[in-house]
């Protein structure tokens, strides 16, 4: 009996942890995007700021941990089966490879499928397969593709997206493959919405922190990253559209006004871009770059900065990537602590996030192999993005953002104790993202069901059994007492 009260128990709680437990955090980890070259400043910087966000995931019978990049230009969920003859040299591969072989929950697909990518992925043709999956210390069947012919091979990748880019009919896969998909069908997530938070605020190599999918960050009762529990309050929220969907699908929107200011005085402005603006008024958030490539208009301002410790052989200039300048220098604390006195910082103001975004020395420096690095850097490039912001790691790290793949619109929390402009001025009611009346309603009642729900079946199956059967124990001798008392009174009747 205590047996089965405590199994009808145990789906009680599993129903409470169905309704409350939709979301899924997944460990990250940065990696260079070439292997590690110390040979020349050069190649230390690419492995800095050229790299690829992977997460790890468990996986197999026997379970074991596997790392795949995140596709932020993709839908599919793919996994390469240990790495090919054909895999780079010069590519990154000191990363944990799956095993189809190793693995006895390893299934696959029954039509022999082969499915052909147009979509502008790392393979061209593959299988789809299927194996289990650990989340939230419970396992899950989830199908995924194995790549057959490479483009360019990697460990697989995690497509980001609910929808290919392209129009093309033939080449639009089935949307329920995706990997999002796959885990809402499982009730692991609810939402469409994921987030990226760092586990240290400061640059270190290698970076590690974590996914959180289903779920925005003022929702969740645990600490995100370098972020404490609690952080993020639903009261200073705001969203914004997404300014711009291309092929690389990265995240963009667009500022009000941009002014570069001394050191890290932000009252002290020294350059004001406003009037320029059109040129360079886009922000695109790119969670696989490890700095922040400036418009190259720009790069006159900031290369005076150095220019004086040129000819004393204390810093540097080249270029990555063939179009792109940056600057380093060798690590003597004194020349490093003067140009990070005079190094302008930059005050990005939205009006549609009502904030004032900003990025400084302590945000662009890192020590490496002896040197000091600016990750800030420049294009040179005549093409018309050279004129963009792209965000990578020292700008996401200090502005987590917050995505809503189905609805292509993004959501940022502001700090009330950060330097927000003395314009403002709205009230907090007013820095929402507008929930409606209506929607409000809609969760109470949702609430509300869950709720009842909840207490009746905690009540049929804990409470039900030893409540009536004490009430039937109660009527029972009740009737009893009754019928013996009744008896005497009759037999005193019969003898008077």
């Amino acid at each position: 009996m205590i047996h089965t009260k405590f199994s009808k128990l145990l789906i009680v709680f599993d129903v409470i942890i169905f309704f409350s437990n939709c979301q899924l955090k997944i460990p990250l980890k940065y990696f260079p995007y070439y292997k590690y070259n110390d040979s020349t400043p050069t190649t230390i910087f690419l492995g800095l700021v050229e790299q690829q966000l992977y997460a790890n995931i468990e996986i197999g019978t026997p379970k074991r941990m596997i790392q795949i990049p995140l596709a932020f230009d993709s839908n599919d969920f793919y996994i390469a089966n240990s790495p090919k003859n054909e895999y780079e040299s010069n590519r990154f591969n000191d990363l944990m490879f799956y095993n189809a072989e190793s693995s006895s929950s390893y299934e696959g697909n029954e039509d022999d499928e082969y499915y052909y990518s147009y979509n502008g992925d790392l393979f061209k043709v593959g299988t789809y397969q299927r194996d289990k999956f650990y989340f939230n210390n419970k396992e899950y069947t989830i199908n995924f593709y194995v790549p057959i012919q490479y483009d360019e091979v990697n460990s697989g990748g995690i497509g980001m997206l609910l929808l290919p880019y392209t129009d093309t009919i033939d080449s639009t896969p089935d949307p329920t493959r995706t990997f999002y998909e796959q885990l809402k069908k499982l009730g692991l997530v609810k939402q469409y919405y994921w987030s990226i938070f760092y586990n240290l605020q400061e640059n270190t190599k290698e970076e590690e922190g974590l996914l959180l999918l289903g779920a925005l960050p003022h929702e969740i009762d645990s600490d995100l990253g370098y972020y404490k529990k609690g952080y993020f309050n639903d009261t200073y929220k705001r969203t914004v559209n997404i300014a711009e969907v291309r092929q690389t699908i990265k995240m963009s929107f667009d500022l009000d006004l941009l002014y570069a200011y001394e050191g890290t005085n932000k009252n002290k402005k020294i350059e004001d871009f406003s009037a320029k603006l059109n040129s360079y008024k886009r922000i695109e958030l790119d969670y696989h770059s490890g700095g922040v490539i400036a418009p190259g208009n720009l790069r006159n301002f900031y290369h005076r900065v150095f220019e004086e410790y040129f000819l004393k052989g204390e810093c540097f200039n080249d270029t990555v990537s063939k179009s792109k300048t940056f600057y380093y220098c060798k690590n003597n604390k004194e020349t490093i602590s003067k140009i990070k006195s005079s190094f302008p910082g930059i005050n990005f103001r939205s009006h549609d996030l009502n904030f004032n975004f900003t990025l400084d020395s302590d945000d662009l420096f890192l020590e490496e192999k002896g040197y000091v690095y600016c990750l800030l850097y420049f294009s040179s490039s005549s093409s018309s993005y050279s004129s963009r912001w792209t965000m990578g790691k020292p700008f996401l790290k200090k502005y987590p953002f917050t995505v809503n793949i189905d609805e292509k619109y993004f959501t940022f929390y502001y700090d009330t104790n950060q330097n927000i402009s003395p314009s403002d001025d709205a009230n907090p009611s007013d820095k929402s993202d507008g929930v409606s009346t209506t929607a409000l309603w809609i969760i109470l009642c949702c609430t509300v069901v869950i709720i009842s729900i909840l207490c009746f079946l905690i009540f049929r199956f804990c409470l039900y059994e030893k409540y009536f059967k004490k009430k039937r124990a109660n009527e029972l001798d009740d009737d009893y007492d009754y019928s013996s008392k009744n008896d005497k009174v009759d037999g005193l009747n019969i003898n008077n």
